[in-house]
């Protein structure tokens, strides 16, 4: 059983045991219905992508302000 998000229950989806050339070991391939890539992945899909991207912003945004920006403000000695 593969579980689909922490909070949703599993679901009955079974691997596809057929190794198919140039994947790794570490593969793992479902078929699944197009509905359920649709309605289910996908969605959970922009959720995690949305939350990942918000998350990149501010630590950027923090990098930015404490290390780039106050090297600016300090005055230069020679």
């Amino acid at each position: 059983m593969i579980g689909i998000g922490q909070d949703r229950p599993d679901h009955d989806l079974a691997q596809d045991r057929i190794r198919r050339h140039g994947q790794r070991r570490t593969t793992v391939m479902v078929s699944v219905a197009p509905s359920f890539v649709d309605d289910l992945l996908w969605s959970e899909f922009n959720q995690f992508a949305e939350a990942l991207r918000e998350y990149l912003d501010a630590a950027m945004e923090r990098i930015i302000r404490e290390e780039v920006l106050k090297d600016s403000t300090e005055p230069e000695t020679a």
